[in-house]
C-alpha cells in the first residue's frame, strides 16, 4: 500500500472553526429554522449541506432576513450590510474571523487619515467586499503585478492582504507598490493570518517528501486552490478534490507516497473521509488473504466485539486485584452486555456515523434490521447470565437499563433559570460520558461484586472503583475530543465541546495522576495486590496519547478506541498470567 502522509496543519482555520461553531451551536439551541446566514459560512460543500439539513439557508439580501437570526460568516461583511440587516429588525450574531475583523480596523483608522486602501487578493471574494467597505469609497483591489499599472496616482497607500493569501505572492505585489508610488508614501501591513501561513509551509515541507499532494476543499475556495498551486510551484504533481466522488477519476496508484492537506474551510471529518477512502481503494489492490482478514478484522470492529471483550478484560483485571473468584459467567455479562450496547448507540447515531466513519455507516445501514436482533439477543443473553448469578445481580443490571432509558428518552431534571426542566441527555454536557462509566462499571465491576458471598474490604472496592474510573472517561472524553466536529454538527453536547480541549486534556492527567497516587498508596497498604502497577502501563500510555491525538494518523485498521480497548484486553492478560506465576 502507499504511505499516506497528512499535513501537520490542514483542515478548519480557527476563525473558520468559529464561525461553524457558532452557526451549529445555535441552530442547536434556538430555531434553526429561523436562523440564516449571509452567504454561505463557509466554502465547503459538505459543511452546507449539513447545515442545510437541518433548516439553515443561506440569504444573499438583508431584505431576506426581516426578523431572522442571522449568522455572519467568517468573511465579515461592509458596514453598509450592517446597517442595512438592522433596518430589517435582524439579529445578528456575527462570527467574523478575529483576523478578518483586525483588518477591518486598520483600513477603516487609515481611511480616516486619508490613505487609500490597495487589498492584494480576490476581488469578488467576499471577504475583499467586505474590508473594501471600510475605506471610505478609496480603496482598491487587485490581484497581479499588472494591476498595479492600472490603479490612479496615489500619495499615501495603505495595503493589506486577504488574510488566506499567498504569502510569496503578496510579497511580490508589495514590491510593485512601492516600485509605483515609493516607500515613504507605502504603509505595508501583513494581514495574511498565521494559520494559513503554517498551512502553507506545512504543504512546502510536505510536497519535498511525496509524489503527488491531495488537497480537499470547495472549487470554489481561494486557499485551497492556493494549497495546489503551491504544491505545484515545488514541483510534485497535486489534485483538487471536492469530495469523495472526485476520488473516483484519480489513479493513485503509480504513486508510492501519498500527500494530504486541506484547505481553511474543510471540516476534519472530510479529511478522514478522503483518507480512509484511499486507503479502501489501495486495499483492493492487496492480497485476497490479506483482504479476507482486514474485512474480519471491520466486522470485529463494526459490531464492538472488541470493545465488549475490552470491558471483560477490565473486569477480569479488578476482580483479580481484590481476590474476587472470576467465572466464565461474570467475565460474559459486561462482554455481551458492553457489545449490545454499543451496537445499539451506532444504530441510534447513524447520523453521526455518516460523518464520522462512512465505512461503518454503509455497514450498519445495509444490516440495521439484524443489528436490532442483535441488541436484543445480547440484553436477554446479559439477563439471564445475571439471573444465573443471583437475584441482586439480576436487579442491578434491569435497574441500570431502566436508568439509562429513562435518561436517553424523557432526559434529566436539571435547573434551568428558576424552573426545573427535562434536559435531553445529548443537551448536557458530561452526562453522556457519566452513563458510559456507569455502563462500563455496573457489568464490569458491580455484578461480579453481587455475585460473592464475603465482599472484599470496602476500600478495596472504592480503590478499585477509582481507578476503573478514570481509565473509562479517558477512552470516552479522548474519543469526543476527535470525534467535537461531528457531535456539533448532529446536536450532541460533549464535555470537550463545553469546556474546551485543553481542559479535558488537563483533566484527564489530573484524573490519571490521581489515580496513579491512589494505587501506589492502595498498593503499599494492602488493599490491592502489588500486580496493579501493571495498570499504569495503560493508564499512562492512554494518557500520553491523549496529548498526540490530533497527530496520530488516520488508519485503516485502528482509532483511538480500538488502542484503548487492546490495552484493557492486554493489561488484563499480562495480570492473570502473572497472578498464576
Amino acid at each position: 500500500m502507499s504511505k499516506i502522509i497528512v499535513a501537520h496543519s490542514a483542515g478548519f482555520c480557527h476563525g473558520v472553526k468559529r464561525a461553524v461553531e457558532k452557526v451549529f451551536t445555535i441552530a442547536n439551541n434556538d430555531d434553526a429554522r429561523n436562523t440564516v446566514t449571509l452567504g454561505p459560512v463557509v466554502h465547503n460543500p459538505q459543511v452546507l449541506e449539513q447545515l442545510d439539513s437541518i433548516g439553515i439557508a443561506s440569504i444573499s439580501d438583508p431584505s431576506e432576513a426581516k426578523g431572522k437570526n442571522v449568522v455572519v460568516r467568517a468573511h465579515g461583511i461592509t458596514p453598509q450590510l450592517r446597517k442595512d440587516l438592522r433596518a430589517n429588525d435582524a439579529k445578528i450574531s456575527d462570527a467574523t474571523c478575529p483576523d478578518v475583523g483586525f483588518v477591518h480596523g486598520i483600513v477603516k483608522k487609515h481611511a480616516t487619515q486619508g490613505y487609500a486602501t490597495v487589498v492584494v487578493g480576490d476581488k469578488n471574494h467576499a471577504e475583499i467586499k467586505g474590508v473594501l467597505g471600510f475605506s471610505d469609497g478609496k480603496g482598491y483591489a487587485i490581484d497581479t503585478i499588472e494591476e498595479v499599472k492600472t490603479l490612479p496616482e496615489l500619495k499615501k497607500v495603505c495595503i493589506v492582504s486577504q488574510t488566506t493569501h499567498q504569502m510569496s505572492h503578496f510579497q511580490s505585489i508589495c514590491n510593485a507598490l512601492i516600485d509605483r508610488f515609493g516607500k515613504d508614501n507605502c504603509l505595508i501591513f501583513d494581514t495574511i493570518c498565521q494559520s494559513t501561513k503554517d498551512r502553507q509551509n506545512a504543504v512546502e515541507t510536505l510536497a519535498e517528501k511525496v509524489d503527488i499532494m491531495v488537497v480537499i476543499g470547495g472549487k470554489n475556495s481561494a486557499n485551497t486552490h492556493q494549497l495546489v498551486n503551491l504544491s505545484r510551484s515545488k514541483g510534485t504533481d497535486a489534485v483538487h478534490v471536492a469530495n469523495l466522488d472526485d476520488l473516483n477519476a484519480i489513479d493513485l496508484s503509480p504513486y508510492a507516497r501519498i500527500g494530504v492537506t486541506a484547505g481553511a474551510s474543510t471540516p476534519n471529518w472530510m479529511i478522514k473521509h478522503v483518507v480512509l477512502r484511499i486507503q479502501h481503494q489501495q486495499r483492493e489492490k492487496l492480497s485476497f488473504f490479506t483482504r479476507l482478514l482486514s474485512h474480519v478484522w471491520d466486522f470485529i470492529r463494526y459490531t464492538h466485539i472488541i470493545t465488549g471483550v475490552a470491558a471483560g478484560a477490565l473486569s477480569l483485571t479488578f476482580c483479580t486485584l481484590v481476590n474476587i473468584p472470576v467465572s466464565w459467567k461474570t467475565f460474559l455479562v459486561p462482554v455481551v452486555f458492553i457489545t449490545g450496547l454499543y451496537i445499539l448507540n451506532s444504530i441510534l447515531r447513524i447520523p453521526f456515523l455518516k460523518l464520522n466513519e462512512p465505512p461503518k455507516f454503509v455497514f450498519y445501514e445495509k444490516h440495521k434490521s439484524l443489528f436490532k436482533k442483535c441488541v436484543c439477543l445480547c440484553g436477554i443473553t446479559a439477563l439471564a447470565l445475571c439471573i444465573m448469578l443471583n437475584t441482586a445481580s439480576a436487579l442491578a443490571m434491569v435497574s441500570f437499563v431502566v436508568f439509562a432509558f429513562a435518561i436517553y428518552k424523557y432526559g434529566i431534571p436539571w435547573k434551568r433559570t428558576k424552573v426545573f426542566k427535562l434536559w435531553k441527555i445529548q443537551k448536557l454536557p458530561g452526562s453522556k460520558d457519566a452513563v458510559v462509566l456507569l455502563a462500563w462499571i455496573v457489568p464490569a465491576f458491580v455484578i461480579p461484586l453481587l455475585g460473592v458471598h464475603e465482599p472484599p474490604f470496602f476500600l478495596s472496592i472504592a480503590v478499585c472503583t477509582a481507578l476503573a474510573i478514570p481509565m473509562v472517561f479517558i477512552r470516552s472524553v479522548a474519543n469526543d475530543t476527535l470525534e467535537m466536529h461531528e457531535d456539533l454538527m448532529v446536536g450532541s453536547e460533549t464535555l470537550p465541546m463545553a469546556i474546551g480541549e485543553d481542559k479535558v486534556i488537563r483533566l484527564i492527567r489530573v484524573s490519571a495522576i490521581t489515580a496513579s497516587c491512589l494505587l501506589i498508596l492502595a498498593t503499599s497498604l494492602g488493599f490491592v495486590t502489588p500486580l496493579g502497577f501493571v495498570l499504569l502501563l495503560p493508564l499512562w500510555g492512554n494518557v500520553w496519547m491523549t496529548t498526540k491525538i490530533t497527530s496520530i494518523p488516520i488508519s485503516l485498521y485502528l482509532r483511538f478506541s480500538d488502542i484503548v480497548d487492546l490495552s484493557f484486553i492486554f493489561s488484563a492478560l499480562l495480570i492473570t498470567v502473572l497472578s498464576r506465576l
